[in-house]
């Protein structure tokens, strides 16, 4: 058999469970594969058992029911028919590791943003938890990535690595120590459930660069870019501190200028800059520039 062809290996790119305690399993295709074999390690026998089998062009697998609480691994052996038997055509696949829990999910209490790219999680208390672990997932991946760890009664975690624009979706699982040992599992814990994904989206602030008055009482303000947003909304209020209201509002995130113009009798007015981010009908809203005077009589 071709060097090759033993270095592809059939590698788990999506694990998740079901409410019925169920794994869905999936993998890329490995090139000239007639099927595969689905093992889960054993921990009586110490060893990876077939649970079952697909044939080619099949890359997902649902396995049976799972019983017990805690970490099941599983991973993906390619296979080839040769003279007429199946053989191995690579190596086994890593194995992944996938959490089956009935201790009930933690949920988030409060997302806020301290200061730019930074986001704080909030969560319940777990009286029978040794620590929690913090998962994020951005809004292009179908998984969630470990972010950071608290001990028990910890019940916040600030990410300091939120990106202007970016869409993250957070869930909080606390631990228990698992009595079992398994293999490839260092930490040997027992998760809770995923809790339902709490969305943020951390905006950035925007600049005012220029502002260019002209007849009229027109006014127009050229500002910086920020990267990721929707939208700049031109804020406006008759006092420096005071209440600003929206005036206006650019249709994409790309525009560089939003005008103005005052009133009849008004003399003068302050100014705000806001960047903009939507997300599934939800506005998220960046801070807002400093204000700016404008006198409008030229």
């Amino acid at each position: 058999m071709a060097k090759d062809d033993m270095k592809t290996k059939p590698e788990i790119v999506f694990a998740d469970v079901t409410d019925e305690r169920t794994v869905e399993l999936s993998w890329k295709e490995v090139k000239d594969a007639t099927g595969y074999n689905i093992e889960r390690y054993d921990r009586e026998k110490d060893k990876y058992v077939k649970i079952g089998s697909v044939d080619a062009g099949v890359t997902s697998f649902t396995c049976a029911k799972e019983v017990r609480d805690g970490v099941y691994l599983y991973r993906i052996n390619a296979l080839k028919a040769i003279e007429g038997k199946l053989r191995p055509l690579s190596k086994k696949g890593s194995a992944r590791a996938v959490n089956i829990s009935s201790v009930p999910a933690v949920n988030i209490t409060k997302i806020e943003s301290p200061s730019f790219g930074k986001v704080c999680i909030t969560w319940e208390n777990d009286e029978n938890a040794t620590g929690y672990v913090i998962n994020r997932r951005l809004e292009e991946m179908n998984e969630a990535v470990r972010r950071g760890e608290t001990k028990a009664g910890e019940l916040s975690f600030i990410d300091n690595t939120a990106a202007s624009g970016q869409v993250y979706y957070y869930n909080v699982q606390s631990f228990t120590p698992d009595k079992i040992a398994t293999p490839g599992v260092p930490d040997n814990r027992i998760y809770s459930n995923t809790g339902k994904e709490e969305c943020f989206v951390c905006v950035d602030s925007t600049e005012i660069l220029r502002v260019k008055r002209s007849l009229f009482k027109k006014v127009s303000f050229e500002y910086r870019l920020t990267s990721g947003v929707s939208c700049y909304i031109l804020y406006k209020s008759n006092a420096k501190d005071g209440e600003y209201k929206e005036v206006a509002r650019t249709k994409d995130g790309t525009t560089l200028f939003l005008s103005d113009k005052g009133k009849s009798g008004e003399k003068s007015a302050y100014y705000k800059i806001g960047c903009c981010k939507t997300v599934n009908g939800k506005e998220w809203f960046g801070k807002k520039t400093e204000s700016v005077l404008i006198n409008y009589k030229l």
